[in-house]
């Protein structure tokens, strides 16, 4: 059914290349989780509290996706169209676009955020210090990884994935070896964690920074020839951005009303079990992030065909690959998270199995996206699909603060997505090819 082009092996080297880091990666982070649940680490309640301390920078996030994603969408639209001017101004536009981001951020977070977590976030009244730490940290983190967004951006579009597999390597080993010094800290593990992540976000900034910088035309200083495009890639920004923020809302506004209307203790079941989703759910990803340079290319040269045999062909793949992994997960997480944990409740369990079906669903989304932000479709996509989604959150919110247990977040996440994902085959029924 699908015939080997050339284009083929440079995917398959590229997804070799991510695989490799998702596996060390993964194993990483399984390690680092459980030296921070410790009690010789953050403990139980540290690690719910740092989680939902992230989940109010989380919230906003969504800017480093959003902007990576048109970035990358333009940058392989003008590869594809092969003009290298194009590329070098979109490529300014986007860098002067990621800094203004960072700006209104940095004023989000200062007001509105820093008010959430004086007044409603619940932890230990003798932490607060370390907590206003550790939120400083954080957002030094999220302005360090906005401005490596065109960066990075560039990197993938010219499918350097090799590049940004050993980056992001490198930061991962310096988080898990700061997770294991914390036995040998006697006070502030919180404090420490924060800032040691925040140092790993602002060095692997500068790297992308420099590879970009040393290797790609566009990346070089150069003025901005094209003003007009700036309109091209906010608007395309501003809906994707709706795209983007439905999904933190989606995730992380379920966990503020987790710690809201439960605790951190439940807050900790639910980072586990959404650990759980982004590891299985990189498993999809990565065959997506491989073909989307090339599917974006294709569509844009109007070779509709490849860019159809490049959906199946990875549609196909992540299917197989998730339920070949996410069954026998299912089957057998009392024993995975205990092997991983030491110690692991009923809540934990029961929430991570019903995040590996939402993984899966969700994954499968990808290629629809793709196509439809190819096709410059992304206010007709995003509208109705981003609206389903987010009604997740509303009837989390009503069913936890009437009492109802935390199983309700996964199944309301479960059904918002499938809904979703329906509404997604009907918008690219009606728009994608026309």
């Amino acid at each position: 059914m699908f015939r080997i082009y050339g284009d083929d092996k440079r995917i398959a080297k590229n997804t070799i290349w991510l695989y490799a880091r998702m596996a060390l990666i993964m194993f990483i982070n399984l390690i680092t989780v459980r030296f921070l649940r410790s009690e010789t680490g953050l403990g139980v309640e540290g690690y719910g509290v740092y989680n939902a301390i992230n989940g109010v920078i989380n919230l906003i996030v969504c800017l480093n996706t959003v902007l990576a994603t048109a970035s990358q969408r333009f940058f392989s639209v003008r590869m594809g169209e092969n003009d290298e001017a194009g590329l070098r101004n979109i490529f300014r536009i986007s860098v002067r676009i990621s800094w203004l981001m960072a700006a209104v951020a940095v004023v989000l977070f200062e007001t509105v955020g820093l008010w959430f977590v004086i007044n409603k976030m619940n932890y230990p009244a003798e932490w607060f210090m370390e907590v206003m730490v550790i939120y400083q940290a954080a957002i030094v983190a999220f302005v360090a990884l906005l401005i490596q967004v065109p960066y990075l951006a560039a990197v993938m579009a010219h499918e350097r994935m090799g590049v940004f597999a050993i980056v992001t390597f490198i930061g991962a080993v310096l988080n898990l070896v700061l997770a294991f010094v914390l036995r040998y800290i006697p006070v502030h593990h919180l404090m420490v964690y924060g800032i040691g992540w925040m140092g790993t976000a602002v060095l692997s900034t500068v790297l992308f920074i420099l590879y970009a910088q040393r290797h790609f035309v566009e990346a070089k200083k150069t003025p901005i020839t094209n003003k007009s495009e700036y309109r091209s890639l906010l608007s395309f920004t501003g809906w994707t951005m709706f795209g983007s923020l439905a999904g933190a809302v989606m995730i992380q506004g379920n966990t503020l009303l987790i710690n809201t209307y439960v605790g951190p203790i439940a807050n900790a079941a639910f980072a586990v079990a959404v650990q759980i989703y982004f590891a299985v759910s990189q498993l999809g990803n990565n065959v997506f992030v491989a073909v989307r340079p090339q599917m974006i290319q294709t569509y844009a040269q109007t070779n509709y065909s490849a860019t159809k045999r490049l959906f199946w062909l990875s549609t196909l793949i992540v299917l197989v690959l998730l339920i070949l992994v996410a069954l026998p997960v299912a089957i057998w997480m009392p024993q995975i998270l205990t092997l991983w944990l030491g110690e692991v409740d009923v809540l934990t369990i029961a929430l991570s199995r019903w995040m590996l079906l939402f993984a899966v669903i969700l994954s499968l989304s990808v290629p629809i996206t793709t196509i439809l932000e190819a096709a410059g479709k992304v206010k007709e996509y995003h509208l109705p699909v981003e609206l389903s989604i987010l009604l997740s959150v509303p009837v989390s919110w009503i069913l936890l603060a009437n009492g109802a247990s935390v199983m309700v977040v996964a199944y309301a996440l479960t059904g918002g997505v499938t809904l979703a994902h329906i509404v997604r085959l009907m918008v690219m029924k009606k728009y994608a090819y026309k």
